[in-house]
């Protein structure tokens, strides 16, 4: 016979166990619902925190994200993206001696396409620009290893929950912060000197490709569609380097370039042309340029911009602080030069 007191028992405990799961469900809800909010709460504090400094010792890589919003709304005409190579081959207070087009480099050292594409986000939430330059060095950066993963995954968290790349700024409280730095629409200065040695094999010929990964492939496509939703033209450009570029990943870039139909122009190639000194023209071996080297290139590309037709501003009231912050500049580069050409190679 069937115990049906034991049934009962049975049914009695499947029955607690549901509401315990239920029970435990409710929580697991509240406790992420809480959690949410936390990071909603703290990631607005942050980001208004954030948005007030420009302190590079607490604000790190991030210091040109609020820079670059702290400039007037709708004046840059040519946004540049990339890692140092695009901080230090172009200078946009040179550009604008030059032509009177208005430009910003939103470079970070060892910037990611994904932090490319966050750059170019942050940008177009207060300027339009009509040229997008994207230096190339970040193309072929690690993005399948673990590291890549994981900078990828965090890039994205740190989109939605900005206290994931502002946290560190507790560390400011109660601390005097500077916030009085010279930014020159991003370019940094650089006056050392240290020759990059045999450069025999720079730009050889090799019929090579240096695939690009997949990943970058496809950032670069939805960078490429962003620019074209906001009325932006997407030009690639690679920095002379005689460290970061060869031509089997010039190869590898064009044909990318083609693939995508985007405009592509590799300064390594034009080196002769540009009168590249790799004895000078560089302050840490051929790796990136110093302010010799970076006004070659700087006047180069002002030529092409100019090709473009562009607006110029020289004579706009609205960019009046252009042309003194320009002045200030040329008197800093120009003894710079000087001193780089006074100095003894190393």
């Amino acid at each position: 016979m069937i115990d049906m007191a034991d049934g009962n028992t049975l049914g009695t405990e499947s029955r607690a166990e549901k509401r315990g799961k239920k029970s435990a469900g409710r929580q697991a809800a509240v406790f992420f619902l809480i959690l949410f909010l936390m990071l909603c709460l703290s990631s607005a504090l942050f980001y208004r925190v954030a948005a007030s400094m420009t302190d590079s010792a607490y604000m790190k890589r991030n210091t040109i994200k609020t820079v670059l919003l702290r400039e007037e709304p709708y004046t840059i005409d040519v946004l540049v993206l990339g890692d140092s190579e695009s901080y230090t081959t172009f200078s946009p207070l040179q550009v604008w001696m030059g032509s009177g087009i208005s430009s910003f480099v939103a470079g970070q050292s060892a910037q990611t396409m994904s932090e490319a594409r966050t750059m170019l986000d942050i940008a177009l939430e207060h300027q339009k620009p009509k040229v997008v330059l994207m230096e190339t060095n970040m193309l072929y950066r690690d993005t399948v290893s673990l590291k890549g993963i994981q900078d990828s995954f965090y890039e994205r968290a740190a989109v939605l929950f900005p206290v994931f790349r502002y946290h560190n700024l507790w560390k400011a409280l109660g601390q005097k912060v500077n916030n009085d730095g010279e930014y020159w629409k991003g370019y940094e200065v650089h006056k050392g000197v240290k020759s990059c040695g045999n450069t025999d094999h720079y730009m050889e010929a090799d019929s090579t490709v240096k695939q690009v990964s997949s990943v970058n492939s496809r950032i670069l496509s939805e960078i490429r569609q962003k620019c074209e939703d906001a009325g932006a033209k997407l030009i690639l450009y690679s920095g002379p380097s005689t460290v970061n570029y060869s031509m089997d990943k010039h190869n590898g870039i064009a044909q990318l370039a083609k693939e995508q139909n985007i405009p592509y122009l590799d300064l390594n190639l034009k080196a002769k042309e540009l009168g590249m000194d790799w004895n000078r023209d560089s302050f840490d071996g051929g790796d990136h340029l110093n302010d010799a080297g970076s006004w070659k290139v700087s006047m180069y590309l002002t030529r092409y911009l100019k090709t473009l037709h562009l607006p110029d501003h020289r004579e706009d009231p609205a960019y009046s602080d252009w042309n003194d912050n320009a002045q200030s500049f040329l008197k800093i580069i120009r003894a710079n030069i000087m001193e780089i050409q006074k100095t003894k190679q190393t």
